[in-house]
């Protein structure tokens, strides 16, 4: 059975990896040091192009950094610059952590 387009599929906190699991459940995202420099960097960067491709090692925080401007993109409305975000992972793990970590970002800043 092919489910439909229009159905959304909802991810259970359960699926998320561990690394999204054991975060903080309360950070201060919005205070000086939440964010290492080179991420800091990374925000600043993407935040300037229309299109920002980096070459980037294993938990280097980019993912992190990067789903807390998209959570902040997929929120607001179309008139404050939000818009639609997408993730392309090159593994099932990869996208789940990304959805955690937005889902994370979106807790702290509500």
């Amino acid at each position: 059975m092919t489910r439909p387009s229009d159905v959304i599929r909802l991810v259970d906190e359960a699926e998320f990896p561990a690394s999204v699991r054991t975060l903080p459940t309360d950070p201060d995202l919005l205070k000086d040091g939440a964010l290492m420099k080179h991420q800091r960097g990374w925000l600043e960067f993407i935040a300037e192009n229309d299109l920002a491709i980096a070459s980037k090692g294993r938990r280097t925080g980019i993912t992190y950094a990067t789903a807390k401007d998209d959570s902040i993109t997929g929120a607001s409305n179309r008139e404050a610059g939000g818009d639609n975000v997408y993730y392309i992972g090159d593994t099932k793990e990869k996208g789940l952590e990304f959805i955690g970590y937005c889902a994370h970002m979106a807790r702290a800043y509500a």
